[in-house]
């Protein structure tokens, strides 16, 4: 492995150990967080700041399309990311609690569909 993806991966596992120790300790409101890791990288929402992000592996590749499940209750977003990097979609303007679909696929072509609540 070398020197940039042992970092990319370092950052990776940290981000992912904060998150779910955030979410390990969180109050109530915090209830709908959440993490995943996949074979192309990793997602995840952060109910407090109102976030779904996705982290790519390095040489590989990550995208999500964000649906509310009333259109009018909150915004469509769209996100990818590869080679180690990351991108991140504000759900802040959706109604509280409105229903949300995250499908998220990656360079493995495998499609993972996740519901949670902004």
């Amino acid at each position: 492995m070398n020197m940039h993806a042992r970092r990319t991966t370092a950052a990776i596992a940290g981000a992912g150990a904060a998150l779910a120790l955030t979410v390990g300790m969180a109050p109530q409101a915090l209830a709908n967080s959440f993490d995943h890791v996949t074979a192309a990288g990793g997602y995840g929402y952060d109910d407090g700041a109102d976030r779904f992000c996705v982290v790519a592996h390095p040489g590989r590749s990550i995208s999500a399309t964000l649906t509310p499940d009333n259109p009018t209750r909150g915004p469509k977003r769209s996100l990818s990311a590869s080679n180690g990097r990351s991108d991140c979609a504000s759900l802040a303007t959706a109604y509280e609690d409105s229903g949300y679909t995250a499908r998220v696929s990656g360079t493995s072509s495998v499609t993972e569909s996740v519901h949670f609540f902004s």
